[in-house]
């Protein structure tokens, strides 16, 4: 019983320390010089994302961007007018290749501990 109450002594320590609503990196993009700036995805608004994106993963890899990256701020309603859009979803289309958009998703996905490309995961597993 009491190894049993020091793993979880040891969970305690570590999850105390962990503040997964303001977990932040910063990733770089190829093709772009200025580095963004990625929040986590909490469990919460994953749940959120997935009930809004209805199996569409497409949707659910934007809901991604435009909420977990902080910098640029892609809600921002003075980013919107400087490039003539008037939703964060036509300013993804406007400012990013397609290239750089998977990329980005793919860097919050990996900062939020799940991979979007199951796929991959099936082939390491075969390996």
């Amino acid at each position: 019983m009491a190894k049993k109450e020091t793993s979880n002594l040891s969970f305690v320590e570590f999850f105390k320390g962990r503040d997964i609503a303001n977990l932040t990196k910063e990733v770089l993009i190829k093709g772009i010089p200025t580095p963004f700036v990625i929040r986590a995805v909490t469990k919460d608004e994953f749940a959120e994302y997935s009930k809004v994106a209805k199996s569409d993963g497409a949707k659910l890899m934007e809901l991604m961007v435009i909420n977990n990256t902080v910098e640029p701020n892609f809600k921002s309603a003075t980013l919107l007018e400087q490039f003539g859009v008037t939703n964060p979803k036509d300013l993804l289309g406007k400012v990013l290749l397609s290239g750089e958009f998977y990329a980005l998703a793919e860097e919050i996905s990996k900062l939020s501990e799940f991979d979007l490309d199951i796929n991959k995961k099936v082939e390491q597993a075969k390996n």
